[in-house]
């Protein structure tokens, strides 16, 4: 547990308009989806593939546990973990 509070802290961190961007405790579930369209233009899509079409978004990463490393490409996106909202790239 202290691990994912680690990882959870250095993404707020890293990543401060992400984090402020969506509700604390969402993106833990893998069915979850964090943004609307009170978190920018981007927030309006409502799922993965209608935000990965869309060049000025990308995807918010999965902070759930998962039994394998999740695979993350540089635009919020894996193969072997969820996207669990959409966010503006700048």
């Amino acid at each position: 547990m202290t691990y994912l509070r680690t990882a959870i802290l250095a993404i707020a961190i890293l990543f401060p308009a992400a984090a402020r961007a969506v509700d604390d405790n969402c993106g833990y579930g893998p069915n979850d989806w964090c943004t609307t369209e009170k978190d920018g233009a981007c927030g309006r899509h409502k799922d993965t593939l209608s935000c990965m079409k869309d060049p000025a978004c990308k995807g918010m990463q999965y902070r759930g546990e998962s039994v394998v490393a999740c695979n993350w490409d540089g635009n919020g996106y894996a193969g072997n973990c969820p996207t669990v909202g959409c966010l503006d790239r700048n």
